[in-house]
């Protein structure tokens, strides 16, 4: 791992394991985010982050508003960044739920729900160890 260059057998790229449509719009909507100069998801480990970052900042932003929590919004974004905005809006709107967490596993892929629950804890683990502050 925390190879740029590494490409997964379904094509995801990079550290961040960008998938080649989210790489194409980050690349093409790059002031979008605040950026002023171009950016390219594969150049460099640092590029790549910063387009994971991007990615990740934008699904943030597509489950805001709709009625929940913030810790809500976070994990159908992590969820969404691991199963595809498209794949999780089916899921969701499939069951009639709104929370990925709220899904049971034939609702969505237990591989998700397991990614945004590793997630949180990870990011718990480092509110903990003073990582970040509250």
């Amino acid at each position: 791992g925390g190879r740029v260059d590494a490409v997964s057998r379904t094509g995801v790229k990079g550290i961040m394991q960008i998938i080649g449509m989210t790489e194409d719009y980050i690349e093409k909507h790059y002031k979008e985010s605040g950026r002023e100069s171009p950016i390219d998801c594969s150049a460099s480990p640092e590029d790549n982050i910063e387009c994971g970052v991007m990615h990740l900042k934008r699904m943030l932003q597509r489950y805001s508003g709709k009625g929940l929590t913030s810790k809500q919004v976070a994990n159908n974004a992590i969820a969404a960044y691991n199963l595809g905005r498209g794949g999780l809006n089916r899921d969701l709107r499939d069951a009639g739920k709104k929370h990925v967490l709220d899904l049971t596993q034939g609702e969505v892929r237990l591989e998700t729900y397991n990614y945004v629950r590793k997630a949180r804890a990870y990011q718990a683990l480092l509110h903990t160890k003073r990582f970040f502050k509250d």
